[in-house]
């Protein structure tokens, strides 16, 4: 917040996009948390995971950004890019489980915050790091849906953005045995 209002005193016309969570193919969100509970017999559950998200697919993002970078009508706006769900950590989790396949599933476990903020504190410290204090403060946090005030993807015309669940499962089935190959269930898939 204290960025933008900066931004917007130097640049009155500067439009604020404030995209949601993203998803795509090789991205640093579904990825690393099936990789992660494709290795653990236990996920650690901060808070019980009630953070809210509203994962949007980053192809949706990026045609959006370019629809506004070369519209001078949104100068001014702010656009909050969610996708059409709401779900809380815990749910996205228990979607990346079941939707991989996991027998038996991992168990998911309440783990302490501060532990975990410690951990990330040192983690951080190491080259590529998978966990850090910041990620950790990330997973406590909702990210807040569009406010009456923000314009959203159906602003730049496109009414129809990807599904998460239907969307997802193309990036998640590498991780599934047997990959696409797998039988999976009857969900018609995108």
């Amino acid at each position: 917040a204290e960025g933008e209002e900066r931004v917007l005193k130097e640049f009155p016309g500067a439009v604020i996009v404030r995209p949601n969570v993203c998803y795509a193919d090789q991205d640093q969100f579904l990825i690393p948390y099936a990789t992660f509970a494709k290795m653990s017999p236990v996920i650690p559950v901060l808070d019980g995971f009630q953070a809210k998200l509203a994962p949007a697919y980053m192809g949706d993002v990026g045609t959006a950004i370019a629809t506004i970078a070369s519209n001078y009508s949104t100068a001014g706006s702010t656009f909050n890019l969610s996708g059409k769900n709401q779900y809380t950590l815990k749910q996205v989790f228990e979607y990346i489980i079941e939707e991989i396949g996991l027998r038996p599933q991992p168990r998911l476990v309440d783990f302490p915050v501060s532990a975990a903020k410690t951990i990330g504190r040192v983690i951080n410290n190491l080259p590529n790091p998978y966990l850090t204090e910041d990620q950790v403060t990330l997973m406590l946090e909702d990210c807040p849906v569009p406010s009456s005030d923000e314009k959203t993807f159906d602003d730049v015309g496109m009414s129809k953005v990807a599904d998460f669940e239907t969307m997802a499962y193309n990036f998640l089935f590498r991780f599934r045995e047997g990959g696409h190959f797998m039988e999976a269930d009857s969900k018609p898939r995108a």
